[in-house]
């Protein structure tokens, strides 16, 4: 529908006026915000979590999830409401903790630290060593002490007893770990 007076333009003038090239630019981003709306209403049909805030405090944050995914988001994990930078800090963790899990396979135990999105404690323990899963959440925090306080920690493995014990002496905003439930010993 633009052409035409596009046409005209070029043909009178040899060029296109700056009220038809603004016009014409509405137009389009007009389309495309129709079409992105479109495709969030068909695909964004998640359920939808508030967060405590966004990436910085002053920041509303949603969290849109799968409800039948293997993470409980639709219910309260946490004494404090979740933030943004706690789930981007989760995603990450899991990232990295996906690749321990690639390099060590089923004879190694592993945890990651996270904290702004910056890994600062890594360990992969050999599960035939003793107490190879709290050696190797103690090697993590060695890493980095300050910046794992209060950091999210993802372990390869179930979560054993004396890691829960040692976890329960240190400040952390999150750990994920298979099987943890909101109800576990742990």
């Amino acid at each position: 529908s633009q052409y035409r007076e596009v046409i005209e333009q070029l043909q009178r003038g040899k060029a296109v006026s700056e009220e038809t090239v603004d016009a014409c630019a509405s137009a389009a981003w007009e389309r495309i915000l129709a079409y992105d709306a479109a495709i969030a209403r068909e695909i964004g049909s998640g359920s939808k979590r508030a967060l405590r805030y966004g990436e910085n405090p002053h920041q509303k944050g949603l969290l849109e999830f799968d409800p039948e995914g293997p993470i409980a988001w639709g219910e309260v994990l946490t004494p404090t409401e979740l933030s943004y930078n706690n789930i981007l800090d989760l995603s990450a963790a899991y990232g990295l903790a996906s690749d321990l899990v690639e390099l060590g396979g089923k004879d190694h135990t592993g945890v990651v630290i996270v904290k702004h999105n910056n890994p600062c404690g890594v360990t992969l323990v050999p599960k035939n060593v003793p107490n190879a899963q709290k050696l190797a959440l103690s090697r993590a925090w060695e890493g980095d002490p300050i910046s794992a306080f209060g950091g999210v920690l993802v372990f390869t493995d179930p979560i054993e007893e004396e890691s829960a014990e040692w976890l329960s002496q240190h400040f952390v905003e999150l750990v994920a770990a298979q099987g943890l439930r909101k109800d576990s010993p742990a």
